[in-house]
């Protein structure tokens, strides 16, 4: 160029050149704060975290690793667990994912804030920062109660692991739990799905070991955590896999690749057996070590690799779909599910969808219910409402789906699902309408019931999707159920019900109506229990539920039952529903009830509960209305109004049980039968302190007060 035009070319380029320098500059500062501000919240969480585990060890570990036993100590012996690894950890929206492993042992069935009542504390494991799939690698010794150790082959108790998201500055959040039962000689290893927590998946050992057996031991790791029985199988093998080729987050295209040669080694494999195997150039693989692969897989790295290493995993995984366990094929389904939801309407998830759809229709007769329970344990957005209403966008697809789930429910047996409401039904707290009729806590009754049932719980709730994470913690920590399914309502309908409270009870019944027909679609097989509220439209979803999908009268169904927890007036003591409407509703088969000993009484009216289930029920209410002392309720009057609706619907408890083994008397089955034994009390009287004989509850009198 001549001179002038490259001096003006100069000009040009001199502000050009100086504002992409400004560009450059500022764009390494924000770089650098947002790496600052990164270290300087994982220093915070670490801190947090440290403080947290040093208030939370007991005094008993240092002289357990010792090998100098307490006397005095409630903790005599420990169960030495390695957590290992997680997998698909439920990733937050709006924060980090720092994730940590608590521990403790507690008794079966009892939640988890029991523990805080009790001289043993909870475990914690290190944070490990900003992974969705940490390997922790820790050994925790975990204290055992001096009963515990020492009960009838160690029956009855739970090795109970949280996975929590640890918060620099907000609270700890819970991303999933797992209850293993300690049996036997308190030895085992495996990998097991978070309850509530996705498809995540977490692997660990445990062992139970004497103080002077960790002192001897404290420099050797294999003889410290000694390996179970058969853990040197399939379990090892996955983790030696996993460990090889994705150690420091190495390219998960090339743990695809391996993974897709491992599964092409088995051949297109029809055997369910573990024992079965072929072999091919690169070796043989059993159908056990491809289900454990799959459990421990870091599925949501392994799908997002892209290109052809994806398209390739998943025809394989295509052609052994049938060597994989229910609990595998659950983690595939929800891995499959959360990636077509995140990648939206790109063509990629084509194929995607297409493996969800031959996973879910390719699984038949009690394997169904088995997937169907596993993925249902997800939580929300996790389960098989989600998978088939939201993942699975060709209708043509769904509607194919929902046909082979309707053509196996003809070939199985049906299975019991309870739905039931929470507020005001199971659990008085903030949300629901009606009287004080109990203090804030768990109803007394119901979860005895629940128990006694025995059937899949789904939680139909008014709460708004928003509180799903609060439910769900609040039914694992006071309540003890992590298995169940929340179906959340919405929001419009609880804002609704501040300024139009009829229409807003109407619209939360509608909503819950809506919720349901899509569950039904989805267990076609089963036979449902509602149990619900006086308090926010759920007697409009009752009569609705009775109505629909019926040929006969909602009172003669046999494949359903709705009743309704009776809320009471402001004073606390007068029930809400009236006697005359409460046989009006009976006529649409809607059965209102006061305590949950009466409410058991009309399953087993119903068929819906056996005579053990009965008795088993009404002992767990009368204890639970036992543990509430008369201070907590509201007035004595609350009080003595409740004790006497629970006496009434025990002396019927009564009369069904002696009916029952009159009965049972009669038939000559040659098994002798004790009316008087079977018998939930001996029908209290008013007096001041009615005592069940049978274990010894007092029910004291508003008089004692």
């Amino acid at each position: 160029q001549p001179p002038h035009q490259q001096h003006q070319q100069q000009r040009k380029e001199g502000p050009r050149e100086a504002v992409r320098a400004f560009g450059r500059f500022f764009a390494d500062a924000g770089r650098l704060v947002s790496q600052q501000a990164r270290e300087a919240q994982d220093a915070l969480v670490l801190l947090r975290h440290a403080q947290r585990c040093g208030e939370d060890s007991p005094s008993w570990q240092q002289s357990f690793d010792s090998g100098l036993s307490q006397p005095d100590s409630a903790c005599s012996s420990a169960l030495l667990v390695e957590v290992l690894r997680a997998a698909d950890l439920c990733q937050p929206r709006f924060a980090d994912l720092s994730a940590y492993c608590a521990l403790t042992v507690l008794p079966a069935g009892v939640p988890w804030q029991a523990q805080a009542c009790t001289e043993v504390r909870q475990i914690n494991t290190s944070v490990v920062l900003r992974d969705r799939h940490p390997h922790w690698g820790n050994s925790c010794n975990v204290p055992l109660l001096l009963q515990n150790s020492a009960s009838k082959n160690n029956e009855g108790f739970e090795l109970a692991v949280r996975v929590m998201n640890a918060g620099a500055i907000r609270s700890d959040r819970l991303l999933g739990e797992i209850r293993i039962p300690l049996i036997g000689d308190m030895r085992g290893a495996g990998t097991y799905r978070l309850k509530g927590g996705g498809h995540a998946s977490i692997s660990l050992r445990w062992s139970k070991r004497e103080p002077q057996a960790a002192a001897a031991s404290a420099d050797s790791h294999v003889a410290a955590c000694p390996q179970p029985s058969g853990s040197d199988g399939p379990f090892e093998d996955a983790l030696a896999f996993w460990s090889a080729h994705l150690h420091n987050n190495q390219d998960a295209a090339v743990a695809a690749q391996e993974l897709c040669l491992l599964l092409a080694a088995g051949g297109a494999g029809g055997s369910s057996s573990s024992s079965s195997s072929s072999s091919s150039g690169a070796g043989a693989c059993s159908c056990a070590l491809i289900d454990e692969l799959f459990l421990q897989a870091p599925l949501a790295k392994l799908l997002g690799c892209g290109g052809e290493s994806a398209g390739s995993l998943l025809s394989s995984v295509a052609g052994r779909i049938n060597d994989l366990s229910p609990h595998a094929r659950s983690r595939l389904v929800g891995a499959l599910s959360e990636h077509i939801v995140r990648q939206g309407a790109a063509p990629t998830t084509k194929h995607d969808e297409e493996l969800l759809c031959h996973v879910l229709q390719s699984t038949r007769g009690s394997d169904l219910i088995e997937l169907k329970a596993f993925i249902d344990k997800g939580g929300a957005d996790h389960d098989l409402r989600h998978a088939v209403f939201v993942a699975i966008a060709d209708q043509a697809a769904r509607e194919a789906v929902l046909a082979h789930f309707e053509a196996e429910a003809k070939l199985l047996e049906q299975p019991l699902h309870v739905l039931s409401d929470i507020d005001m039904t199971v659990w008085i707290g903030a949300f629901g309408s009606g009287g004080p009729k109990f203090p804030s806590g768990v109803v007394p009754g119901s979860m005895p019931l629940f128990q006694s049932l025995g059937g899949h719980v789904a939680f139909l709730s008014a709460r708004p999707p928003l509180w799903e994470g609060r439910t769900r913690r609040m039914l694992m920590d006071d309540v003890g159920i992590a298995e169940a399914v929340v179906l959340p309502g919405t929001l419009k309908a609880v804002v609704q019900t501040i300024f139009q409270p009829g229409h807003g009870h109407r619209a939360m019944g509608e909503r819950k109506l809506e919720v349901f027909a899509q569950y039904a679609q989805l267990h076609p097989e089963a036979r449902f229990v509602f149990i619900g509220d006086s308090g926010e439209g759920d007697i409009d979803f009752a009569l609705a539920f009775m109505t629909c999908f019926s040929g006969g009268l909602a009172k003669d169904r046999r494949d359903r039952a709705a009743l309704i927890h009776d809320v009471v007036q402001a004073d606390g003591v007068a029930p809400r529903t009236p006697a005359a409407r409460r046989a009006e509703l009976r006529l649409g088969g809607v059965h209102v009830f006061d305590t949950f000993a009466g409410a058991a009484l009309e399953l087993h009216q119903h068929g819906f509960l056996d005579t053990n289930g009965l008795r088993t029920a009404a002992h767990g209410c009368l204890e639970d209305f036992g543990q509430i002392q008369m201070e907590e309720f509201c007035s004595p009057e609350v009080f003595e109004t409740r004790r006497t609706e629970l006496l009434r619907d025990l002396r019927a408890v009564n009369a069904a049980l002696r009916s029952a083994d009159a009965g049972a008397s009669n038939t000559p089955s040659g098994v002798e039968t004790n009316p008087e034994s079977s018998e939930v009390s001996n029908v209290p009287a008013a007096e001041p302190a009615s005592v069940n004989e049978a274990s010894g509850t007092a029910i004291p009198s508003s008089n004692d007060a």
